[in-house]
């Protein structure tokens, strides 16, 4: 059974107080990670780039958050697990779960700019940020907080996350390489509530050139809400 949803594409309810003259950085984390209520399901979707189209089904089982990606016989099954001290990228080969080699954290999905380390969003777990500094998006004064890669493996050497200073949604995260330079940002374009938690709908991820600027076409993660099971009158 699916314990609680601890994502990845969550943006956390509960507020973070103001009154502290410095906010607790792995507070603001947790509630961007967590939902209090527990719940069941999973979310499908898919992810687009240009013409490019590909399913992609999330289960949310506890400390395993598992992505099927593709469909028939190029279905790629590999989950995020996350552990006391560590998260790590796993693969599934047809009969064991196995660790995704590190030359493939990077590696694009399909036609599209999204790699595995982008889907699962595994830097939201990385230890030790820090508050960079207050900044504002889209009217919304956020917290900036810098989290930098602590086992080297994948594309990014830090990210930057802006948080929502009153609610802890997750507005936008840029990931920079070795050399500080921009490498993508994500951008939450939508969400949808469902059972008391804030889900994005849809996540716009761009890639960066060094000066900042978009280089090429954008890659959409999207989710659609799940129906509600209706329930005859007792």
């Amino acid at each position: 059974m699916f314990k609680q949803l601890s994502l990845i594409f969550i943006l956390g309810l509960g507020a973070v107080s103001t009154g502290l003259a410095q906010p607790d950085v792995d507070q603001i984390l947790k509630q961007v990670r967590l939902v209090a209520v527990a719940q069941e399901g999973k979310l499908d979707g898919k992810l687009r780039s240009g013409r490019e189209r590909m399913p992609v089904t999330m289960f949310l089982k506890g400390d395993n958050i598992q992505y099927h990606l593709g469909q028939g016989g190029e279905k790629v099954v590999y989950q995020l697990t996350l552990g006391a001290n560590n998260q790590k990228l796993q693969l599934f080969d047809g009969q064991a779960w196995k660790p995704l080699p590190k030359n493939r954290y990077g590696v694009e999905i399909g036609k599209t700019n999204l790699t595995y380390e982008d889907l699962s969003l595994r830097f939201l777990y990385w230890p030790n940020g820090k508050i960079d500094e207050e900044d504002n998006i889209q009217g919304i004064a956020c917290n900036r907080i810098l989290l930098r890669n602590p086992d080297g493996n994948g594309k990014y050497a830090s990210v930057l996350l802006w948080v929502g200073k009153k609610n802890a949604a997750l507005m936008r995260i840029e990931g920079f390489d070795k050399k500080n330079q921009p490498l993508k940002r994500f951008s939450v374009a939508k969400v949808m509530k469902f059972q008391g938690g804030y889900f994005v709908e849809s996540m716009r991820v761009e890639p960066l050139l060094p000066n900042g600027r978009v280089d090429g076409v954008p890659s959409y993660i999207e989710f659609e809400k799940p129906e509600v099971e209706r329930r005859r009158p007792q």
